[in-house]
């Protein structure tokens, strides 16, 4: 089975020759190896195919005429791909020897669509020993048990722990020019799958990485289009006949929980209501009352009560939350 690795490459020299190399020495050999170069101002892309030159290695080679970002590197990778399923492998990460080979084994069992597996989580200079991230969900499942699973935050939705049927790309893409794309994408991803194979063992290595959106708030404009992401998302699910009415409920939790959340991430820096209002305007937008009232019984009680403080004034909630250190950490999730 061939498989199309696609890897965005951005300011990462440090790290590029050892993830390339990883990629390089799968025992799975029929990969076709996509290298995206996003306009990156270092020599990562020079490092990258020095080390495929090296190996003699096959690999097509993309070059962005501007910093575009990691969503829609993916996207240019996937148009040019050629294989039956798609792996993205961050930059900066490394996968185990055997990754493909045992993630390719499980996507052929009858009507997998995605495999997915453990990954370890390696601290920022390796200053302690790897932690494994496991899936609770493990096996063969069906697409509404992976979705109800997302939705009730019980699984973490990084995209690159996933081995993709590409056709389910014909009609998903990765939303360009926003953070946290995979929240976006991976509800939407794993709801058009048939099966789903959760392989309970660690074959990706995320390496922690100072600098990433989870330790700094980044760039504001980067979060005005999420409320618009939160609305497609939202008529994707409910015009679907097939979602049934406990997933719509479990979807409008979950979105709702991330306004409550990237808003009380923003307001965290503590920058005025002169730069943050028009963002906080764009969350208020997408709120309905009618939704929140659905939400504001037993434990999503206090979920409700800040929703509806934003929803009535975003001025008001500005000035409530703005001094406070109230954002959740979001350390489930990383952006580059």
């Amino acid at each position: 089975m061939r498989v199309s690795i696609i890897v965005p490459i951005y300011k990462v020299e440090p790290y590029v020759e050892a993830c390339i190399q990883s990629i390089i020495d799968q025992t799975h050999k029929n990969i076709e190896l996509i290298l995206v170069n996003d306009k990156t101002p270092d020599a990562s892309f020079e490092l990258a195919k020095a080390v495929v030159a090296r190996n003699n290695y096959n690999a097509v080679f993309i070059e962005h005429e501007n910093n575009s970002g990691l969503s829609a590197a993916r996207n240019n990778g996937l148009a040019v791909a050629t294989s039956e399923f798609v792996l993205f492998v961050d930059s900066d990460d490394m996968l185990e020897s055997t990754m493909v080979a045992e993630m390719s084994e499980k996507a052929q069992i009858p009507e997998v669509d995605i495999v997915v597996c453990n990954m370890y989580r390696v601290p920022f200079n390796q200053s302690r020993p790897p932690k494994v991230w496991a899936y609770h969900t493990q096996g063969l499942v069906d697409s509404e048990t992976a979705v109800k699973a997302v939705l009730g935050f019980k699984e973490r939705m990084y995209v690159w722990s996933n081995l993709y049927r590409k056709s389910i790309f014909d009609t998903i893409k990765f939303v360009e020019n926003v953070y946290y794309e995979d929240i976006i994408i991976q509800p939407m991803l794993w709801k058009a799958t048939r099966k789903m194979y959760f392989l309970a063992k660690p074959l990706y290595n995320y390496f922690e990485r100072s600098g990433s959106i989870t330790t700094t708030l980044g760039d504001l404009n980067k979060y005005v289009s999420i409320p618009a992401c939160f609305s497609q998302m939202e008529a994707s699910f409910f015009q679907d006949p097939k979602v049934s009415q406990e997933i719509r409920g479990d979807l409008l939790l979950f979105m709702h929980t991330w306004v409550r959340n990237l808003t009380l991430t923003i307001l965290s820096a503590g920058l005025p209501y002169s730069q943050v209002g028009r963002i906080l305007k764009k969350y208020q937008e997408y709120l309905k009352v009618s939704n929140i009232r659905r939400l504001g019984f037993g434990q999503n009680r206090r979920l409700a009560i800040f929703l509806l403080i934003l929803k009535f004034s975003p001025y008001l909630y500005w000035k409530r939350f703005s001094s406070q250190l109230l954002a959740p950490k979001l350390g489930a999730f990383k952006v580059k």
